[in-house]
C-alpha cells in the first residue's frame, strides 16, 4: 500500500488545468453558485459542463449558506489542504464543491466522463476530487 501523500497542486497524467478569464459564462455561473456554500474558508463553486451545456452545479460547504460559519475551525486549527475536515459542520460528505457537483449530477443520472469542470474561489481540485 502506497501512503505517499500526493503533491499539491495534484494534476493526474493526462489532465491539464485551462485557466478562463472571470467573464466566460461558464465561470460566471460556477461564481454564482459560489454563492450558495456554507464553507467559512471560502467561496468555491463549481459548474460542470458537457458540450456547452451546464450539467450539474454544487458549492463548498455542503451548499449550506445559512449556516455558514464566521471562522473556519480548520483555519484555526492549522490543519493543511486535505486535514481535519472532520472539524468542520458544514463539510459533511461530500464537502467539496466539485464533490457536491458530482453528488448532484449521479443524482440527476447525468454521466460526467469527459465533461469540463469550471471552478470558482479555487483554482485546482484535490486528489479525491480529480479521482
Amino acid at each position: 500500500m502506497n501512503n505517499t501523500k500526493p503533491q499539491y497542486p495534484y494534476l493526474p497524467e493526462g489532465s491539464e488545468f485551462k485557466f478562463v478569464g472571470a467573464d466566460d459564462v461558464f465561470m460566471r455561473a460556477a461564481e454564482e453558485i459560489s454563492h450558495e456554500s456554507g464553507c467559512a474558508k471560502g467561496l468555491v463553486g463549481v459548474v460542470i459542463v458537457r458540450n456547452g451545456v451546464v450539467v450539474a452545479a454544487g458549492a463548498a460547504g455542503s451548499m449550506k449558506k445559512n449556516e455558514r460559519p464566521a471562522v473556519c475551525k480548520r483555519v484555526l486549527l492549522g490543519c493543511k489542504t486535505g486535514e481535519g475536515y472532520e472539524n468542520c459542520p458544514n463539510c459533511d460528505t461530500p464537502g467539496h464543491a466539485e464533490q457536491m457537483a458530482i453528488k448532484n449530477a449521479a443524482a440527476n443520472g447525468v454521466d460526467t466522463h469527459g465533461a469540463d469542470v469550471y471552478m470558482w474561489g479555487h483554482w485546482w481540485c484535490c486528489k479525491s476530487c480529480w479521482d
